[in-house]
């Protein structure tokens, strides 16, 4: 009971009513895996004591995921077109080339 009211006053106190402190600590998970830090250490970074308990705060953004879906796409885009280019200016052995 004095953990709630406690919450009530800090939420109040910062004008922000309507979100509850666990939804800051969401928060504070996901915006930690955007630059890399892994799980392990955003869970430390809460106090989370198992790994599980982190991987229920922590969600993955849609543009980060989709900016290095991009990035694993291009990459592979740039190896096929590279791998097209070579195989185009190599000569090509047939069988009437035999001796």
């Amino acid at each position: 009971m004095q953990h709630e009211a406690t919450d009530e006053l800090i939420r109040k106190a910062a004008g922000l009513e309507t979100v509850r402190i666990q939804d800051l600590r969401h928060s504070f998970a996901s915006d930690a895996l955007e630059p890399g830090k892994d799980l392990t250490m955003i869970g430390r970074m809460l106090g989370h004591s198992d790994i599980k308990t982190t991987t229920r705060s922590a969600h993955l953004k849609k543009t980060p995921v989709k900016a290095a879906t991009d990035r694993v796409a291009n990459r592979i885009a740039s190896v096929l077109s590279f791998s097209t280019r070579q195989a185009a200016s190599t000569p090509h052995f047939t069988p009437s080339q035999r001796r």
